[in-house]
């Protein structure tokens, strides 16, 4: 378990007389919280101070000096992964066509995703920092939500619809882009402690996120947004007047049929709550997508079967063990 060190804490050192969350001092990155994120991963560093640079957001960085922060890895790190992922697909499915990869590899490594993995895998607690205190609230709701969620990624949250005298509106959370950065930035540090090693780098990205690659595989999600505006009926968002909290409001109007009204805390958030609430009431927008292309069969002389069948996540047919939480904890 890694330990009790948060910097999304509320206690009160924390945070400075202008309301900014204060990052924590570096003695505070204990050996035995390092250990553990460590063992988490499945993977030691050579080089301390190279995963701590991927631990350190550039709002801690007071000299603005890039070997300070992660945000050098962070680019290194996505390249990383997208190469790593794409391998795994076609691992698990040779016949997936360019189209079919493309939507997939999205997916698995786009910043809702990475975002609930770096807090699944515990990065939120380790991560220095120096937001404002109302991000840092953002941050904190984010981490309640997933923990009390077991971890649900955005295709699989509960849509959350409020009545009122004008009708249903949705409500949609954002997944923090900071945590998905610091997992890029993880993979990038990574990258670099093994000297590149690409076998090094596979393993710890199957250790991470191979429930979320064979589980994508067997059902590909798509963003709602995506399927609104790829139909032939064609949506239009209409942005609405702000709320004094910051709330963003939009309504998503489809020409003879309806409207339908979505908030966040972003655009983007307030954009996909009403997108989901049009698919879950449209019958002109399927509610799944399921994967393209026909069933690639596992066999034990598939190299990535032994991985995931070792790890409890996968069948002879590629799809995602049900256990596959309880067995990456």
């Amino acid at each position: 378990m890694l330990d009790e060190i948060d910097p999304l804490s509320t206690d009160k050192s924390h945070v400075n007389s202008q309301g900014t969350s204060v990052n924590l001092k570096k003695s505070q990155l204990t050996s035995f919280s390092l250990t553990a994120l460590e063992e988490r991963i499945g993977y030691e560093f050579t080089d301390k101070t190279l995963l701590g640079r991927a631990l350190t957001h550039s709002s801690a960085n007071a000299t603005k000096c890039p070997s300070r922060d992660g945000e050098n890895l962070e680019v290194l790190g996505d390249a990383s992964l997208d190469t790593v992922v794409l391998d795994l697909l076609l691992d698990l499915n040779p016949r997936y066509n360019q189209g079919q990869l493309s939507v997939l590899k999205s997916a698995i490594t786009c910043n809702d995703t990475l975002a609930v993995i770096a807090v699944r895998t515990g990065l939120h607690l380790l991560l220095q920092h120096r937001l404002p205190a109302k991000q840092v609230k953002e941050l904190e709701s984010f981490v309640d939500h997933q923990n009390k969620n077991h971890h649900l990624f955005s295709h699989e949250k509960e849509l959350v619809v409020i009545s009122s005298s004008e009708g249903d509106r949705a409500f949609e959370i954002d997944y923090p882009k900071v945590y998905a950065d610091a997992f890029e930035s993880l993979i990038g540090a990574l990258r670099i402690d093994c000297d590149r090693e690409d076998k090094v780098i596979r393993q710890v990205v199957l250790n991470l996120m191979g429930f979320v690659i064979v589980k994508f595989h067997t059902n590909i999600p798509v963003c709602p947004l995506q399927r609104v505006n790829q139909n032939r009926i064609k949506p239009e968002f209409k942005e609405e007047k702000n709320l004094p909290d910051g709330t963003v409001n939009v309504t998503l109007e489809v020409k003879n049929f309806q409207s339908f009204h979505g908030s966040g805390p972003s655009l983007k958030s307030a954009k996909t709550a009403a997108a989901k609430l049009a698919i879950t009431t449209m019958p002109w927008c399927p509610t799944q997508n399921q994967a393209q292309g026909r069933k690639h069969k596992r066999t034990k002389s598939d190299p990535l079967y032994g991985q995931l069948l070792e790890k409890g996540l996968g069948t002879e047919h590629g799809a995602c063990h049900p256990n596959y939480i309880d067995r990456l904890k």
